[in-house]
């Protein structure tokens, strides 16, 4: 879920693995198109996409 009263609990220990990855990448999220933020980079020179949903759990399944 996002807000800052959801950070670092166990339903959102997904959101803080891509936030790892992101970080690990050098990549920044942004507006998707749609209701998510998305990050894009590279990794071993392969595309990467990280995607994270701005709805709350309850929302999108």
């Amino acid at each position: 879920n996002i807000g800052q009263e959801y950070q670092g609990t166990r339903h959102n220990i997904g959101f803080e693995i891509v936030d790892a990855i992101a970080e690990t990448l050098s990549v920044t999220f942004g507006p998707g198109n749609g209701p998510f933020v998305v990050a894009e980079g590279r990794h071993r020179g392969r595309n990467v996409v990280l995607i994270k949903p701005t709805t709350y759990m309850n929302r999108s399944g």
